[in-house]
């Protein structure tokens, strides 16, 4: 059908013959009606390279042609179809007998190198999008170390135009005197990154330079960042600004939820708020700490305090007193022991109590009683925050804060060798001494009344104390300190059976036969030298006999005649 389009009398036939027949381009010839189509051989080709159903694939891609309309408009040039997975270029030319000339080429190669061309493109339009909008200067050079490329970040900190430099050397600029030192010169000379601080325009830069190499490993391409440090830098002191407010907020908080243990460490002298805000302050880290007092000062106390107001409050507090126990004892009793460890032992070992107290607090009281063996140990484990089961090989990590006391000076015991000098320097990171009670006379009252409170609440009584038994309480110098006034309210609550206690009672159960065993002349001279010193104290706190006679709850009446009594209150006066 193709060869009848041409007469054979056509001097142009044999041409077209051999065109059809061995041309470069795939051809196809359709009838007029559009029923009919025959194939050159590259077409063919074409056709079965579609990988179609169709018995007679052909007439498939006629029906196609068809389809897509192809036919209706003639001469068509350039038409883009897609057939299947395949892109192909069709040009149509109708003949005088109305026959179509259809000219097929496969463009899927080039149809995909356009689409991989576009998103190369995308990504290039993208990629000079993100630059562009880059708060970093980015400068890009050549293996010379000629400027390729620069975005505007890099123009306004610098202070230059991209026009005036690219395509020149980058050590222009430095030469110009906009920047006084350039990264990419030592990237260029080392081959290696380079980060660099210059100063510019008075303000801190930082420089970045990286080499990029191909694939034989040749440097091609420096690309150099500059970023101003400025923002960065005032974040920087913001931050710290920031935490040291924290850490001030922190200590205030410290502070008022000290508030709340007051009531258990009982005081207003100057030597007990001492004391606490050492006690708040050690409370902030998680030093060791080492409180000494006499016996009976409050020295658990304070360790408890410590422990409910660090950050280790919800773990354990345990507390051991190192005098209490032998020395074997003692190192089972603290470091635990595995099964069989020794004769008597627990049939599945036991627990020490480094270990009982894990994320909370140990408290060592009477520290200096460890023996030498047990301080070597004791060090280690402060040291190395780990410990050893007896009988066991296997170390333990353990989290804890020790807290240590001692109701001796644990420096003469270091001069007389029963105590380690490191050891001492270990748990001495943070020491809070406590008071005497009598270098703290004003508290007394106040813990006379609080143990009073106490401990009828606890039996159910209703004891009271009057004004004269609370000066003698002042005027006595309490050698077991607070424990021995706890002991005589006690003492008194639950043994005696007057409402009231009177200097008769009090001479009974407090002091043995030191101070209160005095006849009734020394004592009449006893409460008399107590109620003056109350008197002039609250004379000078107070300055009128009101809020004097408020303080002491009694009458101002009576306020007045003591004052008198005692030759107080003439320098001035008061009301």
């Amino acid at each position: 059908m193709a060869t009848a389009i041409l007469s054979k009398q056509d001097p142009d036939f044999g041409v077209c013959r051999e065109l059809w027949s061995f041309g470069f381009d795939a051809v196809a010839v359709v009838d007029g009606t559009l029923d009919k189509i025959a194939l050159n051989p590259r077409a063919e080709k074409l056709i079965q390279s579609l990988n179609l159903e169709d018995p007679e694939p052909e007439f498939e891609f006629l029906g196609f042609l068809r389809k897509r309309g192809i036919f209706t408009h003639v001469p068509s040039f350039d038409n883009e179809v897609q057939y299947s997975d395949r892109w192909l270029l069709i040009n149509l030319v109708q003949t005088a007998d109305g026959a179509f000339v259809v000219v097929i080429k496969d463009i899927s190669e080039t149809k995909a190198l356009e689409i991989q061309l576009s998103a190369l493109k995308a990504a290039n339009n993208e990629l000079n999008e993100i630059i562009e909008l880059s708060a970093d200067g980015l400068v890009s050079l050549d293996h010379t170390g000629v400027i390729l490329r620069m975005n505007k970040a890099y123009e306004k900190i610098v202070g230059i135009k991209a026009e005036d430099y690219l395509g020149k050397p980058a050590k222009l600029i430095q030469e110009r005197g906009h920047l006084p030192d350039l990264v990419s010169r030592y990237v260029l000379k080392d081959l290696k990154p380079k980060n660099i601080f210059v100063k510019l325009k008075g303000q801190e830069v930082l420089l970045t330079g990286r080499p990029v190499f191909n694939e034989q490993g040749a440097l091609i391409r420096v690309v150099a960042n500059i970023r101003d440090l400025t923002e960065l830098n005032d974040l920087k002191n913001t931050l710290r600004d920031y935490h040291e407010r924290a850490h001030r907020y922190e200590t205030e908080i410290q502070r008022l939820r000290a508030r709340e243990f007051e009531t258990e460490i009982v005081g207003h002298s100057a030597e007990t708020h001492k004391s606490l805000e050492l006690a708040i302050q050690a409370s902030t880290v998680d030093s060791t700490v080492l409180i000494c007092g006499e016996t009976g000062t409050g020295k658990e106390l304070f360790a408890k305090t410590i422990h409910k107001l660090s950050q280790r409050a919800s773990g354990p507090f345990i507390a051991i007193n190192c005098s209490a126990l032998p020395e074997t004892l003692l190192e089972s009793e603290l470091f635990g022991y595995e099964h069989g460890a020794f004769t008597g032992a627990q049939k599945d070992g036991k627990i020490g109590l480094f270990e009982a107290a894990q994320s909370g607090t140990l408290f060592l009281d009477e520290i200096s009683e460890i023996p030498p063996a047990m301080q070597v140990k004791l060090l280690r484990v402060i040291q190395d925050k780990k410990l050893r089961r007896l009988g066991s090989h296997q170390e333990k990590e353990i989290d804890i804060r020790i807290i240590a006391a001692s109701n001796k000076d644990l420096k003469e015991q270091i001069r007389g060798g029963q105590f380690r000098e490191d050891l001492y320097y270990r748990l001495n990171i943070i020491k809070i001494a406590i008071p005497l009670l009598r270098d703290r006379k004003e508290d007394i009252p106040l813990l006379a009344a609080h143990f009073l409170e106490k401990f009828n609440k606890k039996f159910g009584r209703h004891k009271k104390m009057t004004p004269q038994v609370m000066s003698m309480l002042v005027a006595y110098d309490w050698p077991g300190n607070v424990r021995e006034l706890e002991n005589a309210v006690e003492r008194f609550v639950v043994l005696s059976d007057e409402m009231f206690l009177d200097a008769g009672v009090l001479a009974g159960e407090v002091g043995g036969e030191r101070v209160l065993s005095a006849d009734h002349a020394g004592l009449r001279n006893l409460l008399e030298s107590a109620e003056k010193e109350i008197i002039l104290n609250a004379y000078r706190e107070c300055g009128s006999t009101r809020r004097m006679a408020q303080k002491l709850n009694t009458s101002q009446a009576t306020i007045v005649r003591k004052l008198k009594k005692h030759n107080a209150g003439r320098s001035r006066r008061i009301s």
